[in-house]
Formats: C-alpha cells, sequence, structure tokens
C-alpha cells in the first residue's frame, strides 16, 4: 500500500474516533451531577431509592399530622362529652370528681362512640348507692317556727327569726287601686 492510501484510511478513522469519543465518556472526566437521568443502572436505583426515600419521608410528616389533628379532636369531643354528663348529673351528685374517679370514660359510651345516657345514669345509681353522702338532696328542709335560720347574730343568740309573711295578691291589688 502506499502512503497516500494508509494516509486516507488514518484521515477516516480519525474522523470516526470523535463521534466514538463524543459517543462514550470518558471514565477519568467528571460527569455532571445535574443530569436528570444517570447513564448506568446502579445510577437509577440510587435515583429510585432518593425518591422513595423522600416519599416515606413525606408520608410519615403527613401521618404525624393526621395523628395529631385526631388526638386534637378526640380530646375536645371527649371535653364535651363530659361537660354533658357533668350537666347531665349536676343536680343529682355534689361532687362530680368520685364520679370520674370511679368511672371510665369508655363505659359511658355506646357501640358507635356516642356517649349514653342510661349508662350514665347507671353510673351514678351504682355511685350512689355505694357512697350515700354525694347525694344531692332532692328538696331544701322547711324550717319550722322552732328552727332557728343561719347563723345568728352575735346579740341575738336567743331571738327567733321571724319573717313578716308576704303579701297576697288582693292585698297588692287594693294597693294599686288605692295608689
Amino acid at each position: 500500500m502506499s502512503n497516500d492510501a494508509i494516509d486516507a484510511r488514518e484521515g477516516d478513522a480519525s474522523q470516526g474516533e470523535p463521534e466514538r469519543a463524543a459517543a462514550q465518556p470518558d471514565a477519568d472526566a467528571p460527569q455532571d451531577d445535574s443530569t436528570p437521568e444517570p447513564q448506568d443502572a446502579s445510577g437509577r436505583e440510587k435515583k429510585y431509592r432518593l425518591e422513595l426515600r423522600q416519599e416515606q419521608a413525606e408520608r410519615a410528616t403527613e401521618r404525624e399530622q393526621h395523628d395529631t389533628a385526631m388526638s386534637e379532636v378526640t380530646t375536645k369531643l371527649r371535653s364535651t362529652q363530659r361537660t354533658v354528663v357533668n350537666q347531665h348529673l349536676a343536680g343529682r351528685i355534689r361532687d362530680l370528681d368520685p364520679f370520674w374517679h370511679n368511672v371510665d370514660h369508655a363505659d359511658l359510651l355506646d357501640e358507635n362512640g356516642d356517649l349514653d345516657l342510661a349508662r350514665v345514669d347507671q353510673a351514678a345509681g351504682d355511685l350512689l348507692a355505694a357512697k350515700a353522702y354525694l347525694t344531692v338532696p332532692t328538696h331544701a328542709a322547711i324550717p319550722t317556727d322552732d328552727a332557728k335560720i343561719g347563723f345568728p347574730s352575735v346579740g341575738a343568740v336567743n331571738q327567733r327569726y321571724e319573717a313578716e309573711p308576704a303579701p297576697g295578691w288582693s292585698e297588692v291589688l287594693r294597693a294599686a287601686a288605692e295608689g
């Protein structure tokens, strides 16, 4: 072969090498980390693992926020139900602290989680049967003539409390007609 033919072949080879060099990155050359998709399989796996970890972290954060919100709602609901029970039992039990110490809140709820006033009444009846001193009297004691009302003043230890009788309607109407 002549030198011209060899030079022509080398020229053709040198022209093809830049194309091959552009197609295959040099192993020693630093790769750009900002490429959206890595070229090799281990790079893709790394990218997918990172995305999975980010998604798991986002889900964990959302789950924590959901749990916090549900806890707040549950606390508000229990507080409201406790207020309803307190109002329901206000005229029957003197002090509601023993009631709440002896009763679990869950025992007052029905199958749907709603407050069951029949269960509240049953628990209150059981407590009052065991501790009768917590019962609120159904009527106030009416003082008789001989009974003293309240604490007498220092100078009136032996004096009786005598209230003036309230005027009747006939007396009120007469006073209105005269005046």
